[in-house]
């Protein structure tokens, strides 16, 4: 079983998520933050499940999809799984430094 690992942008990236869903509902805000890191505990049984994102950055990236959220990580050893960065769908992923 796989070990994960939250760096501080992806811990960061979850607060301003929460905070701008909070404005309108914070009932909506805890079920997406909660949706997002329980789609990030399947990592743990499964280090490649998300999609490879080697055509826009380095091949070690992969992402996994919650609602319209991409959750940016990589795997850093057979057990252990280091989650990057995540960002809604409709922002553009090229050219952001990951």
């Amino acid at each position: 079983m796989a070990e994960i690992i939250w760096s501080l942008q992806s811990v960061e990236d979850l607060k301003n998520i929460y905070r701008f869903i909070e404005h309108d509902s914070k009932i909506n805000a805890v079920r997406v933050i909660s949706g997002i890191r329980k789609s990030t505990q399947l990592l743990k049984q499964n280090v490649v499940i998300g999609k490879e994102l080697s055509q826009i950055c380095k091949a070690e990236y992969r992402q996994l999809v919650h609602q319209r959220f991409l959750i940016i990580y990589r795997v850093k050893a057979p057990d252990l799984v280091e989650i990057i960065t995540m960002h809604h769908s409709s922002q553009n992923l090229i050219g952001r430094k990951i």
